[in-house]
Formats: structure tokens, sequence, C-alpha cells
């Protein structure tokens, strides 16, 4: 399946958040970027890639919006934890032509976990996306933030 997404540049939006996920777009691709890879993702802009861009792989059920899911309470001992994973990175000046992500799941596998498995077809997404924002972005290397599944994914 490809998405194509022609709509206008902005960072990535949770929208309204309903625990355990985000409700906003699958398709929040801006600047020109179009992996027509995936279930979806986010990640461009009208800024260039300073330093290395990074890549989020979510884990099994899930999908590259929720990298932008709120903090639900502390974290640890520290009480000051507010922002989400990407809120993070943006914090810490990384703009949105540094920061991607992509869904290789389904909507129907999100719905399905207990039957995610490791597939040939997933790596392949995987390895577009990431040569899609090597592309993209002009940098030879990228940076890899993975979760559960997506951890093994990105390592095979």
């Amino acid at each position: 399946m490809v998405l194509v997404c022609d709509q206008p540049a902005r960072a990535l939006s949770c929208g309204n958040f309903n625990y355990p996920k985000c409700d906003g777009p699958d398709l929040q691709y801006a600047g020109g970027f179009n992996p027509q890879v995936g279930f979806g993702g986010f990640g461009g802009g009208n800024c260039r890639a300073v330093r290395p861009p990074v890549v989020f792989i979510h884990g099994n059920g899930d999908r590259a919006t929720n990298w932008d899911s709120p903090v639900m309470g502390p974290v640890g001992n520290r009480q000051d934890v507010t922002r989400s994973v990407y809120q993070e990175f943006k914090a810490r000046g990384y703009n949105d032509c540094e920061l991607f992500g992509m869904t290789y799941l389904s909507a129907e596998e999100q719905l399905s976990p207990q039957t995610n498995y490791h597939k040939p077809e997933k790596y392949d997404i995987l390895i577009r996306f990431v040569e899609a924002v090597q592309s993209y972005t002009g940098k030879e290397q990228v940076d890899i933030v993975a979760h559960s599944l997506g951890v093994s994914m990105s390592l095979a």
C-alpha cells in the first residue's frame, strides 16, 4: 500500500489523546517529504537538516503519531517530565527536517498485535523509509529511536 500526502507543512500533532492512543492524522508529512511507503508517518518541513535525522520506529500494535503522546504522570522520581518523546527532541533543538516517523503496521495489524511477527515485507518498509529520509535530508547517517517490536524490527 502506498500513501500519498498533499497536506500543508506542519509538525507532528497527537491530536486528541484518548489513552493509550492519539487520534491525529496518520499522514503528517511536510515540505515535500513523501516516502510513499508504509501506512502513515511524519517528518519534513520548510527547513534544512543540520544534524543526523532521527527515525522513530513504533512498537507492536502502535503507529507513528503516538510518538507525540502526552506523558501520563511522573517518570520515576521526576515530577517535571511533561513532554512527549517528540516534544522533547524539539525542545532540545531538533527541527522538523530532522525528525521522522513511520507506521509499518496496517490499521488491522494494529488491532491484532498478537498476530504480528517479523516479516520480510516489514523490513522492506523500514529500509525504504530510512532511504527516503536519507535522500530527503542529504544525510548518510540516521539515528533510530525504537520501542518494543520496533527495536527488533530495526535490528533485523
